[in-house]
């Protein structure tokens, strides 16, 4: 039988919200809703108040970190359930400690990984028992692997923002020609097409899948991580000096920080007109489509709401089954904000020389900048060292 007041809701995106059901602990193995019925009872019923409690009444982190150390934790009970072990105790922090080991050893997961899963364990274990960090070794375990993120080359970036640009302009001309017939389309039904290469391509979801290319296109413009991105509001133009500016501040939530996202003529590095176009549509659409202050939109059941994590993701998929285009290794490309961070910055760098400004630019610290977005891409890198090679070799001939 469940028990009532178990329900946790957490915010976990923009504007939508996850509940947790804390029933799941009561059984063991912490079954999905839907196979409580057929799990075996836990007897726990105390420790999964308290659980509930401690992850309640948390206000050191926020919903979305919490909501993902609650789907850490499920899997620590559900290998605790496994052997049969307390979870609040030594013996299942060394078996969840082996366990980890032996997951890294038969290449199961990644080394981060795993880290990530015994640091996340030992902050939920001491918000509930002040002790337990002498349950867990006081040796290193792992060894962190520091993977700095891969940037785009220039071609592979013309690649991706030939599709995007493309892709935008004609479902904004398309949606804005006829607004309400798209808002109320079935997300499924694919009432468009698009252009492409002497190709045409059906689209459904128009609206949602213009904002999803406006995403990638704004991580390109402005370097922003996709939590800042799907937090953008509508802002108004400015003119400074006679240039176009728009201008907003974001809170990076992990951070506890503001940065500033600004795209116009900043006076030292040329800004072209189809950027500055760009947002200025962006700007147009969100404001046809929605009232709200939110500057990107999905719709479904002629609903609008703001973009979340997940339709970007969606989105990629699309674009890598629709569209076949293929990196410098002849592997998939894959759009993500993270690697158009990583060629920006990069850029940026090599273009000034200043690790400073660069970090400022990101809103990291130097530090961060060194382990993740230094090392460009290893295609131009190497074509780089062949050149550089051939020259030497040629100068002592």
């Amino acid at each position: 039988m469940l028990k009532a007041g178990l329900r946790l809701e957490l915010v976990c995106g923009v504007a939508s919200t996850t509940a947790v059901d804390f029933n799941r602990f009561r059984f063991r193995g912490v079954p999905v809703a839907r196979n409580i019925s057929m799990a075996a009872f836990a007897d726990r019923d105390d420790l999964v108040y308290k659980w509930f409690r401690v992850f309640k009444e948390n206000n050191e982190y926020s919903d979305r970190t919490l909501h993902g150390y609650i789907h850490d934790f499920i899997k620590y009970v559900r290998v605790c359930d496994e052997s049969k072990i307390p979870p609040e105790s030594e013996g299942a922090v060394t078996l969840w400690e082996r366990h980890l080991v032996e997951q890294v050893r038969l290449n199961g997961m990644n080394v981060n990984s795993a880290r990530k899963l015994i640091s996340s364990i030992k902050s939920i274990l001491g918000i509930s028992f002040a002790e337990s960090h002498k349950w867990f070794s006081q040796y290193s375990i792992f060894r962190s692997e520091i993977k700095p993120t891969k940037a785009y080359s220039d071609n592979e970036l013309s690649k991706l923002l030939k599709v995007f640009h493309a892709l935008f302009n004609q479902l904004y001309t398309q949606i804005m020609d006829n607004k309400d017939f798209y808002l109320k389309s079935s997300a499924t039904c694919k009432t468009t097409s698009f252009s492409f290469n002497g190709h045409s391509i059906p689209i459904a979801s128009a609206v949602t899948k213009c904002f999803c290319a406006a995403y990638y296109l704004l991580s390109y413009f402005t370097l922003s991580n996709s939590t800042t991105l799907l937090k953008m509001v509508k802002v108004d133009k400015r003119d400074v000096g006679g240039s176009v500016l728009f201008e907003q501040s974001v809170l990076k939530p992990r951070a506890n920080k503001y940065v500033s996202i600004c795209i116009g003529d900043n006076g030292t590095f040329h800004v072209p007109k189809y950027a500055l176009r760009f947002f200025e549509r962006l700007l147009k659409l969100s404001s046809a489509i929605s009232p709200g202050k939110h500057l990107l939109y999905q719709v479904k059941n002629n609903i609008a709401s703001p973009l979340e994590v997940n339709h970007p993701a969606y989105f990629s998929k699309w674009f890598q089954s629709t569209f076949n285009i293929r990196d410098e290794h002849g592997k998939l490309l894959t759009p993500t904000t993270r690697k158009f961070r990583a060629s920006g910055s990069f850029r940026f760098l090599m273009c000034t020389g200043s690790e400073i400004d660069t970090s400022i630019l990101l809103g990291n610290t130097p530090q961060v900048l060194k382990r993740h977005y230094t090392t460009g891409n290893e295609s131009e890198n190497n074509q780089q060292l062949l050149a550089t090679a051939l020259t030497l070799q040629n100068a002592v001939k």
